[in-house]
């Protein structure tokens, strides 16, 4: 389900739901709010989570915060997190030592700046776009 522009406020709100097979499913969720406050910042939220069976799940969030200098620029904050944990142990029963990929955690933490003059933001035929990106990555 999605739905654009409830009670015209400009909101975009997302809830996609997938039963993969017997015991797997996929559930994600979005929002974005954008001028919030009646200010120049927007905000973006995703969730997904995947259950695997009983062997897996998989877990990521996303927040985005955009204030907008002008019309064709932009400044972001970009906030994403990802956990990984294993289920099911007995296929390592035999083993004397686990992966160390098994379970896992996440965090990147980005600042993002975006200017772009084109003519048309969807099928440019004259202008230019600059984006700028610089990730901090922390791993567990």
């Amino acid at each position: 389900m999605e739905l654009y522009n409830p009670f015209g406020k400009g909101r975009n709100i997302g809830i996609h739901w997938q039963r993969l097979k017997e015991n797997s499913q996929n559930l994600a969720l979005q929002y974005a709010q954008p001028n919030i406050l009646n200010s120049p910042i927007d905000f973006q939220f995703n969730f997904s989570f995947l259950n695997e069976d009983t062997i897996f799940t998989d877990r990521n969030v996303r927040l985005k915060l955009d204030y907008r200098l002008s019309a064709e620029s932009a400044f972001s904050s970009i906030t994403d997190f990802k956990t990984t944990n294993l289920l099911e142990i007995s296929i390592y029963e035999d083993n004397t030592s686990l992966p160390e990929l098994i379970d896992f955690t996440f965090n990147s933490y980005g600042l993002r700046f975006e200017w772009h003059n084109l003519d048309d933001v969807y099928v440019p035929k004259n202008g230019a776009n600059f984006s700028l990106k610089e990730p901090l990555e922390i791993k567990r």
